[in-house]
């Protein structure tokens, strides 16, 4: 499955590891801070065909958004760590 890799801006160990982070001075953490809002992109197919606005990347299995409003890295799920990403979108 390809996600789209929404960068990790924003994101801290705590909210990247959950309640298990390790703390500062030692010991377990119980509280996630709130996580900072993220808006995902919506797409504006160029065409009948996704090859029109979906292009090949610069590694294997990845692709790239083209021509979009802001374009995503397209890239298996399981290659995506520490980073935000979304496997549904709106197109249109």
């Amino acid at each position: 499955m390809l996600a789209g890799d929404l960068g990790s801006e924003g994101l801290n160990e705590k909210l990247i590891i959950g309640p298990n982070a390790p703390r500062m001075g030692g010991g377990r953490g119980n509280a996630t801070p709130a996580v900072p809002r993220l808006d995902i992109p919506t797409f504006h197919a160029g065409g009948a065909e996704p090859s029109s606005w979906i292009k090949p990347g610069d590694k294997p299995l990845t692709f790239r958004t083209s021509g979009q409003q802001k374009d995503v890295t397209l890239a298996p799920i399981n290659s995506i760590f520490g980073k935000r990403y979304s496997v549904y979108w709106q197109v249109t």
